[in-house]
């Protein structure tokens, strides 16, 4: 299976964003992080290595949200997903994707699905790929709340050029899906962890969560031959990295 490379130039534009701060135990929003030794000794702010446990005085750990100029890396293999649309159903029984975290806030990733079918019958993929490959834009997403009173929080997503991917199924017209969609994310909150799970999810043909806490809703939408409406990706991508992160929320 090929590995799809996240070129460095897609970041150039987005190295302006927030850099190293320490943070208090209650951050007015989740961060990209890690809980470090304090240098010198016992000088930090935090008692645990997760650093969830603020003290005074006579910490071991404090808090380093993710420096813009130094980036993480998470990849992952054989996870597919399910798109619906027009009562269309799109199946992608695998996929690869690369995600770099940009900040404390920020990622972007790009995700190839493959063996992508329609109806389990007519093999689908994006232009000049090949059959069954369907292959996303470069997606932007911001980390956020979901719910902040139970730590659940999601990143939303957002295509390049308001694009998440295009694709076409044998002979039908071609597909344009839109808009935005939120994945919660699970697995290193409020714990260092190399491994980062982020769920897309549907019910009764409803993407949800459809916003992030005070936010306005962000949904997929499909594009056919200039008509548009809802559409819902169904996916579980599980990363993992060389480094541990956390998601401080």
């Amino acid at each position: 299976m090929r590995r799809l490379l996240l070129l460095v130039p897609l970041l150039v534009g987005m190295l302006a964003l927030t850099g190293v701060s320490a943070v208090s135990a209650q951050a007015e929003e989740p961060e990209f992080g890690q809980c470090v030794k304090a240098s010198p000794k016992k000088s930090g702010k935090y008692s645990d290595k997760s650093c969830q446990n603020g003290v005074a005085e006579g910490g071991k750990f404090d808090w380093s949200p993710i420096n813009p100029i130094d980036p993480i890396g998470f990849n992952d293999e054989d996870r597919g997903a399910t798109f619906r649309y027009f009562g269309f159903i799109v199946i992608c029984p695998k996929s690869e994707s690369t995600t770099l975290i940009l900040g404390p806030r920020d990622v972007i990733t790009r995700i190839v699905y493959v063996d992508c079918t329609l109806h389990r019958l007519i093999y689908c993929n994006s232009a000049e790929a090949a059959a069954g490959t369907i292959e996303t834009s470069s997606l932007t997403g911001t980390l956020g709340y979901i719910a902040r009173e139970t730590h659940e929080v999601g990143v939303d997503y957002t295509g390049e050029g308001g694009v998440i991917a295009r694709f076409q199924c044998g002979s039908e017209p071609p597909v344009t899906l839109k808009g935005s969609v939120i994945a919660k994310v699970t697995g290193d909150v409020n714990k260092m962890s190399s491994k980062s799970d982020a769920t897309f999810e549907e019910k009764g043909g409803t993407q949800v969560p459809d916003e992030l806490e005070g936010g306005i809703p962000d949904t997929p939408i499909a594009e056919i031959g200039g008509e548009e409406g809802p559409a819902t990706i169904t996916a579980v991508e599980k990363e993992s990295g060389k480094e541990k992160i956390e998601i401080k929320g």
